[in-house]
């Protein structure tokens, strides 16, 4: 990966740019490569001003519960998480985690760094062109957006967040997405599901007041 973001970037100094406002985008599986370089320690890492991640999602790896209660997460680059209603790969209840732990409990230092954008009928094919690999064709939910729509309102949504990092303005998620998501949090809060805090299985007491773990479901 170091060696491929440096071509890219001598490449497109080749191409004019002299500019010093450089984003990672990736999609998928790309995603993953993106968050452990930009943890990598190479020399260009500290170039990024930002990353957008489509149809997927910041790594379980890099987060974790303070003491508090609240997630903090290994990197503090600025990220955007793209998804769609339709995406097969990275499910939406897999953004609703995400939107929990990056906007709702994140730790007070990293608030605004991570928001979300999720996007009514697009899946995971809806980012990208050209033809697919037979792992994400077979497991792809069906979009309802053309493709072209689709391009638009990513490309307008990751632009306008790339342009509000460069001018150093906080951005949360948009009133849109949380209401997407908003049933699916309130079913995880409500079961208190170990994707957002483990139990606390291994407390001799009976109900501990523990931060970092969950005693037991609300409703029970």
């Amino acid at each position: 990966m170091p060696g491929a973001v440096q071509d890219a970037m001598d490449e497109a100094r080749l191409d004019g740019f002299t500019g010093d406002n450089w984003f990672l985008a990736a999609h998928g599986l790309g995603g993953v490569l993106s968050q452990d370089y930009l943890l990598s320690g190479d020399a260009n890492v500290s170039a990024f001003k930002g990353q957008a991640l489509m149809s997927s999602s910041l790594l379980r790896e890099y987060r974790s519960i303070q003491e508090d209660g609240k997630t903090g997460f290994q990197s503090s680059v600025p990220t955007l998480t793209v998804g769609g209603t339709k995406d097969g790969l990275t499910r939406i209840t897999r953004q609703a985690e995400s939107f929990w732990h990056q906007e709702t409990n994140v730790q007070d230092s990293q608030k605004g760094l991570f928001p979300l954008a999720i996007f009514e009928g697009l899946n995971s094919t809806s980012f990208v062109s050209g033809s697919n690999p037979k792992a994400i064709k077979n497991h792809d939910l069906l979009a309802e957006v053309d493709e072209a729509s689709a391009h638009e309102q990513v490309a307008s949504t990751i632009a306008a967040y790339f342009s509000r990092v460069v001018a150093g303005v906080s951005t949360s998620t948009s009133k849109a997405t949380e209401k997407i998501l908003a049933p699916l949090v309130a079913g995880m809060v409500l079961e208190t599901s170990s994707v957002m805090k483990p139990s606390c299985d291994e407390d001799p007491q009976v109900n501990p007041k523990e931060e970092t773990c969950y005693t037991g479901s609300i409703w029970n």
